[in-house]
């Protein structure tokens, strides 16, 4: 939707890929030639891919290196990470749970696992169901950085209990869609109590094995000679084998021939293998029931395993996944009989998104383009300020908050949302009922609707937006922009400072150290936001402390100490000799810096600490 993180560039930035426009392939020469030239360099090593086109033609391939260092080649049997995809197997097994009544969707979480504190200030009305789970509706926190890292030798029990924090539930269950690990790693828990087994070995023995997914494993012993080699996406080094937390969640490891086969499932209808789900099963895999978007009547976002996602018009289910060193996506569309599998050994690369372009252009060749859903004129009664409501990760929460928030206008047959500060806007398509879809998709992916609490909700994708006032939303804008502003002037009036000072222009000691204090807070929040850049994805995911998070921990308390004693002092001077303007630009810069201090302290962000003791 819209993400104004061009406000805060030092304090976060998102890089943004075109990718060059040309004749889709229409060859599996032609496509292999793309994915060949694509792959093969850091930037991204290799690919496997499955791709089902509406004939019936499946075709596996592999491109670029496995390992870049023995030159190792990609082919149709190298095994891949598959990360979050592993949810899709878990939740199979957990429908096949329901299926012989052993489990119910709404049965009541708290109440299945008593020994697992759940805490849900709506408890009494709105408890966490099993469904709330399934479709990531609970409210939960996603996985702190300090808990990615598994604990050898813990048994599932202790390892949920680290979860304590993640489990507080953050508004009514059942509304809003986050995603949330730790709560499909409850459904794992859940699949061992009523199984009776780890849950791994039960989802082996009740889903793959029965898909023909043989070489479909959880951990790298036995298949080290075909194992794609994980690589960092920024400094292009191999990543080591970590073991994940709640490994039914995102530990298996799979190929591309035997990702063919889950494909093959679900465009078929189940046919491909039957009695593994009964057809409602199946089906409600791909339906989305407790969130508001599917009460508005739009299928929309996270369903019982399964999300739905649009490419090139088309509206798709899947699942994706990401990993250290590993990416992965299946997407099909089972109506129109096409489907893909892209499986990756680098995380996140500007060439991936080409990749699929290519292989959705390929699958879906003889297909006519799918036609847009229709405008209509925009209701200008849901004109006002809204903000993000539904942060995946709550450390993050506030920045997002305040980021991607500002007014909401209708304007013909469009809405218009703009920040309130920057002056770039993002655009959604008014359609009927009160539905919205992006201008670059064909279907509505968005809703206009109201809350149980009777608030304005505006939903894109998987972004809720409660509807809040100016002074709840663009003032803290504001107010954020004007304090970063004061603290960066100081590095602007440094120069003159400086010369001055080496002139002797600025011989009075407590005037000049008045200089220094908000100063000095400025370069320390730089050079802490600079390190928090630094930070690899394996460093945060590790739990372990290093030299770099410490740094960050101490500077954002150095901040705001640095920021309170130049306020003090500025105001201990004030009445003393000296430039009238520069004091009072030393006294709000340092009162800047105590707020914003202030904030990130309310916000969780004030000397975080990304470790796990």
């Amino acid at each position: 939707m819209f993400r104004p993180y061009l406000l805060v560039l030092l304090l976060l930035t998102t890089p943004l890929h075109a990718d060059t426009v040309d004749q889709p392939p229409a060859t599996f020469e032609a496509l292999q030639a793309r994915l060949d030239a694509a792959s093969g360099d850091a930037a991204l090593p290799g690919l496997g891919a499955v791709v089902v086109s509406p004939d019936g033609e499946v075709v596996l391939l592999g491109a670029g290196m496995a390992d870049l260092q023995s030159k190792r080649r990609v082919d149709a049997d190298t095994h891949f990470r598959i990360g979050s995809i592993s949810k899709t197997f878990l939740a199979m097994a957990i429908l096949q749970q329901v299926e012989r009544g052993r489990l119910r969707l709404d049965d009541e979480v708290a109440k299945l696992l008593p020994d697992i504190r759940i805490d849900n200030p709506w408890q009494e009305t709105d408890p966490v169901r099993v469904v709330h789970l399934l479709e990531h509706s609970a409210g939960f926190d996603d996985m702190h950085f300090r808990n990615m890292a598994r604990i050898a030798g813990q048994d599932t029990a202790a390892e949920m209990a680290r979860f304590t924090d993640e489990f507080r539930v953050r508004w009514r269950p059942g509304e809003r869609m986050s995603y949330s690990n730790p709560g499909y790693g409850l459904l794992g828990y859940l699949l061992e109590k009523i199984s009776g087994r780890e849950q791994r070995e039960a989802i082996t023995e009740s889903v793959l094995l029965p898909l023909g997914m043989t070489a479909t494993v959880w951990e790298p012993e036995g298949i080290r000679t075909s194992l794609a080699q994980g690589y960092d996406p920024d400094s292009g080094i191999a990543t080591p084998w970590d073991d994940t937390t709640m490994p039914a969640v995102g530990a298996l490891v799979s190929t591309p021939r035997d990702m063919a086969k889950a494909l093959a499932y679900f465009l078929s209808a189940g046919s491909s293998v039957p009695g593994l789900l009964n057809a409602s099963s199946l089906e409600r895999m791909q339906r989305t029931e407790t969130t508001l978007v599917a009460r508005a009547g739009l299928q929309a976002g996270y369903g019982a395993g399964t999300e739905f996602s649009q490419r090139g018009g088309w509206a798709l289910r899947g699942h994706s996944g990401g990993i250290p060193g590993y990416w992965a996506n299946l997407v099909y569309n089972e109506e129109a009989g096409f489907g893909y599998v892209l499986l990756a050994n680098v995380i996140s690369s500007p060439k991936l998104p080409a990749a699929q372009r290519d292989l959705l252009a390929y699958a879906t060749r003889d297909l006519p383009a799918p036609s847009a859903a229709e405008a209509v004129a925009a209701d200008p009664q849901w004109n006002g300020w809204y903000h993000v409501a539904n942060p995946r990760n709550e450390l993050m929460g506030g920045m997002d908050r305040l980021m991607n928030a500002g007014y909401f206008a209708a304007d013909g047959d469009r809405y218009r949302f703009t920040h309130g500060v920057v002056p770039d806007s993002a655009e959604q398509i008014a359609l009927a009922g009160n539905r919205l879809r992006d201008p670059e998709v064909n279907h509505a992916n968005g809703v206009l609707t109201r809350d149980a609490d009777g608030r304005r909700v505006m939903i894109t994708d998987d972004n809720v937006f409660l509807q809040g006032s100016w002074w709840s939303v663009a003032l803290p804008q504001y107010a954020l922009t004007a304090a970063l502003a004061l603290l960066f002037s100081t590095l602007l009036f440094l120069p003159i400072w400086s010369v001055r000072a080496l002139r002797g222009g600025l011989k009075y000691s407590p005037f000049w150290r008045d200089r220094l204090w908000p100063l000095a807070a400025s370069l320390v929040m730089i050079g802490t936001v600079w390190l928090a850049f630094g930070l690899s994805i394996a460093e945060v995911t590790s739990g372990s402390v290093s030299l770099r998070m410490m740094a960050i921990t101490l500077g954002g308390w150095l901040f705001a100490v640095l920021a309170v004693i130049g306020a003090v002092q500025t105001l201990r001077h004030w009445r003393t000799a000296g430039n009238r303007w520069a004091r009072m630009h030393s006294l709000l810069v340092s009162l800047a810096g105590c707020g914003l201090a202030l904030w990130l302290w309310r916000i969780d962000l004030l000397g975080v600490r990304l470790w796990a003791w």
